[in-house]
């Protein structure tokens, strides 16, 4: 289930949550292709992959012209007009008991806004 609390990110700028507007939410939502997507059309799969709840994963930026070239970039690969996407790159944050992205910030807005509820994630382990 996706909630408004997902459509937050750390900023590292102001050290601090922040949301992502509702004017941003919806441009992102008109301009990108929604899409029941299947999670294996997407994403490259490897003997590493975990899949994980968007719920336990902490983006760590959000641009919003990235999140629309996302989308457009996961349509190309779901229609085998270029490569998967790999494995969204995390790490464990004991503080906050999430995965904070290290790559893949605008894919996992992509996700959210799509349905997508567990995503594959490679997890860093320094």
């Amino acid at each position: 289930m996706i909630n408004d609390a997902m459509f937050r990110y750390w900023d590292t700028e102001k050290k601090k949550y922040v949301m992502l507007d509702d004017k941003e939410v919806a441009r992102v939502k008109a301009e990108c292709e929604v899409s029941q997507a299947v999670v294996e059309e997407l994403f490259e799969i490897t003997n590493d992959t975990h899949l994980m709840s968007v719920a336990d994963l902490m983006p760590s930026r959000a641009r919003i012209d990235g999140i629309i070239s996302a989308s457009r970039r996961m349509l190309e690969a779901k229609a085998g007009k270029r490569t998967k996407r790999l494995p969204i790159s995390v790490r464990f944050d004991p503080a906050t008991d999430q995965y904070v992205l290290l790559d893949g910030n605008s894919t996992y807005f992509v996700c959210l806004l799509w349905g997508i509820n567990e995503v594959p994630c490679s997890v860093d382990s320094h």
